[in-house]
């Protein structure tokens, strides 16, 4: 729906949701795992979910700030950021072979309790857990300060903190945290659909008139349009005048 929509940010907004949605689909695969005891299943699904949580879900946030109009390739400071996940990614991976830790566990709270926590608890406790977390949602806030307008940004991020916080703080010791993700998912698809509705276009105008240009929903086609037809005029007013004078003689 986001991207026959296409308003600005909703293709990158739908891949972000994409990755939300990936994510609790395998831990529905994981509950019937577990009720079925099955290791092979368990192992290969925990895999998945680590590739999910720690690579795709950062990956598809970082693309969130490529500018409308411009080349559809990262920009220097997205690879910077994309290769700080990867290395955060690989280190999880580390310690989770390292304590030969790959299947998820039901926890005290009726929660899942991944591998990727629990290596990390294994590691130095479920202090050391919350702090790589806590880095990595300050690194997802880093990455998004390019996102234009800052709106969305603010938008995005409250969003996530007041979904999330609570949860941290309730289940962050007993290494259930990690797996709570549902709150922010069912959160950000609501708001990703009202955005450029009829519920949310006074909002979008008010901040428009903040930071002028830059409305907050604005359809990508016209965006791309409006950018390639200021492009090419700049390219003709800055043509030779010999130039024209020659293709004006020419049969």
């Amino acid at each position: 729906y986001l991207l026959r929509r296409n308003r600005r940010h909703d293709p990158e907004f739908g891949l972000f949701i994409a990755t939300i949605a990936t994510m609790e689909s395998c831990q529905m695969l994981l509950w019937l795992a577990i009720d079925s005891d099955s290791y092979t299943a368990n192992v290969v699904v925990s895999t998945l979910l680590w590739a999910d949580a720690w690579l795709c879900i950062p990956f598809s946030i970082v693309n969130f700030v490529t500018p409308a109009g411009s080349p559809r390739w990262w920009s220097g400071r997205q690879l910077l950021f994309a290769g700080y996940f990867t290395l955060q990614a690989t280190v999880v991976l580390g310690l989770m072979a390292a304590s030969g830790i790959w299947t998820t566990v039901p926890g005290p709270n009726h929660h899942q309790i991944w591998p990727c926590a629990a290596a990390l608890a294994w590691t130095a406790g479920h202090r050391l857990c919350m702090g790589l977390c806590l880095v990595y949602v300050l690194a997802i806030a880093g990455s998004l300060t390019t996102l234009e307008p800052k709106a969305e940004a603010v938008a995005f991020l409250t969003i996530g903190a007041v979904t999330f916080l609570p949860s941290y703080l309730t289940l962050g010791p007993s290494l259930e945290a990690c797996s709570v993700w549902c709150w922010s998912a069912g959160s950000y698809g609501f708001y990703f659909l009202l955005r450029g509705t009829q519920w949310t276009e006074g909002w979008g105008l008010a901040f428009a008139a903040a930071e002028p240009g830059k409305h907050l929903f604005e359809p990508e086609t016209e965006q791309l349009t409006a950018s390639r037809g200021l492009n090419h005029s700049a390219s003709l007013r800055s043509r030779p005048n010999s130039r024209a004078g020659s293709d004006v003689a020419s049969p």
